[in-house]
């Protein structure tokens, strides 16, 4: 009788325990459909893992689950089905934390998001900030999906193929045009709050946009607040991509010596190019975060 008390006491001890650990996600979206699927992404560094699926009844959707470490963690909400943009809402989950979704439509990134958590305090006020700008330009993802399975289906002309790509162009420049004003506006809040874990990842998205888009132009303004990290940020991950998309490596030319590293070939093996001088070499870089 005592072991079986005992055993209870420990059972109920221990569910208590995973209950404190655990985070909580509960959405409430106005005029979703039943059955509509919204899942749930962990980031495992350019991978996006599915670590939850719910469908909705009712307009509401939960998850719940355990954060690495036990420690604050930004997840993805996100869903593949019609109607939705090809994008994903980011919300910060803690261990004992409940973390609430609302909203009245299908554009998940700019649905609210609250909790009791200092980052995604920190998240909203650019959410806030760029939510106008984030909803059009969800609306033109949408068209360019519906563009793109246009193209694809039905067997079109060329002269309707080149309607189509010309069309997807001009939407294009709609979204870099909100996208610039966004950086912007991220970029001045930046600017007036203090350095911390969504700061340094706002700065990151940035440094990858300066990179990437055509005649970026805040690159300065990124610069000036590379220039506040201590040797410790720059070092970490996030600081040396940031390094990298500000200061990016010269390109090497035909007859230039490349720069050598640790290659390692499918079987774990670690190979050198200065061990192949002299022969030609073919060197194939892939990544397993590439679709």
């Amino acid at each position: 009788m005592v072991k079986a008390l005992l055993a209870g006491i420990s059972l109920i001890f221990v569910i208590s325990a995973q209950a404190q650990n655990e985070f909580t996600i509960k959405g409430k979206i106005s005029g979703l459909e039943d059955s509509t699927r919204i899942v749930l992404y962990r980031s495992d560094g350019q991978v996006m893992s599915q670590i939850a699926q719910d469908t909705v009844i009712n307009e509401c959707f939960t998850f719940k689950g355990e954060t690495v470490d036990n420690a604050p963690e930004a997840l993805m909400v996100s869903s593949h089905d019609k109607g939705f943009p090809n994008t994903w809402l980011d919300v910060w989950v803690a261990p004992g934390k409940e973390t609430t979704v609302t909203g009245n439509n299908k554009l998940i990134r700019t649905w609210n998001v609250s909790a009791d958590i200092q980052e995604q305090h920190d998240l909203n006020r650019y959410a806030d900030a760029c939510r106008e700008e984030c909803s059009k330009e969800q609306e033109i993802y949408i068209q360019l999906m519906d563009l793109f399975s246009k193209g694809r289906t039905g067997n079109p002309s060329e002269e309707e193929k080149n309607a189509i790509r010309n069309e997807m162009k001009e939407l294009q420049k709609k979204t870099d045009s909100l996208r610039l004003i966004s950086s912007q506006k991220e970029i001045e809040i930046m600017q007036q709050t203090p350095k911390g874990t969504v700061w340094m990842d706002k700065l990151l998205g940035q440094c990858k946009q300066s990179k990437y888009m055509e005649n970026y132009p805040y690159k300065e303004d990124l610069i000036a607040l590379y220039n506040k990290l201590s040797d410790n940020e720059k070092n970490s991950q996030a600081g040396k991509e940031i390094t990298v998309c500000l200061y990016p490596p010269v390109t090497v030319k035909e007859g230039d010596e490349m720069a050598d590293t640790d290659l390692y070939d499918l079987q774990g093996n670690i190979h050198h190019l200065a061990d192949y001088k002299g022969k030609y070499l073919l060197v194939d870089f892939w990544s397993r975060g590439c679709g």
